[in-house]
């Protein structure tokens, strides 16, 4: 998903497909860390009909825990 220029564009920090296997191992990485530090984090979701698929779900942004 994140190597699909439709989708990749919508969910990389840069508005690119990831090309590099380093860059899609740390995004790995950084969401699996997130799962296990908060509890939750982003899933991918499937339409069965048309087979479009994304991602939803909530993450915590450093920004956000200046104010907590």
């Amino acid at each position: 998903m994140l190597a699909d220029p439709a989708s990749g564009r919508f969910i990389t920090s840069d508005g690119k497909p990831v090309t590099d296997a380093f860059v899609g191992w740390r995004n790995a990485a950084i969401m699996a860390g997130h799962w296990a530090l908060h509890g939750f984090g982003l899933f991918v979701v499937a339409e069965k009909r048309s087979g479009r698929y994304g991602r939803t779900g909530g993450t915590v942004v450093a920004a956000w825990l200046a104010g907590l």
